[in-house]
């Protein structure tokens, strides 16, 4: 598997000068290089997924959103979700495995699955601009994933303000 990492940081529980400075660059956490690790533990035998690269894990103490590319996807999901639950499994969250992508409505609706989206606005204040996507006020209740982990997480993987608002 290829994370943002070298192997030889995810293998050990020390990072490496290169690594220590691309962490720093990226903004990546102590607990998303844990992740990594757990991940490859866990997938360690399933030779399918040595070409598979992840990108980003963003993590709270319920839900992990796996960021790789649209490529990949399907592998880390796997058949029947056989992947997928034995990366649950090693976690113990659930997990959302999304592909890398720009576009903040295909984003949203891969973490939200399985939530109907009514529709995303854009609002431009001065040089930002704020995506709302909107949810009917029933799915508040049935939602794995909050609205303010859901704002930060796509800040951290798109770069981009996204909130969640309920109709």
């Amino acid at each position: 598997m290829i994370f943002p990492v070298c192997n030889a940081c995810v293998k050990s529980n020390e990072l490496c000068d290169n690594c220590k400075k691309e962490t720093k660059k990226n903004e990546i956490s102590l607990e998303e290089i844990e992740h990594y690790r757990m991940i490859n533990k866990a997938l360690r035998g399933e030779k399918h997924l040595k070409d598979v690269e992840i990108k980003r894990v963003f993590a709270n103490d319920k839900v992990a959103i796996i960021v790789s590319s649209k490529k990949d996807v399907a592998k880390l999901i796997g058949k029947n979700g056989i992947v997928a639950k034995k990366l649950e499994k090693k976690l113990d969250k659930s997990i959302r495995v999304v592909s890398f992508d720009d576009d903040p409505y295909n984003f949203s609706r891969d973490v939200l699955h399985p939530s109907n989206i009514i529709g995303i606005n854009v609002v431009y204040t001065g040089n930002n601009e704020i995506y709302r996507v909107r949810l009917p006020l029933t799915e508040r209740y049935l939602m794995k994933i909050t609205p303010e982990f859901f704002k930060t997480a796509a800040m951290q993987i798109l770069g981009k303000h996204v909130e969640v608002e309920f109709e």
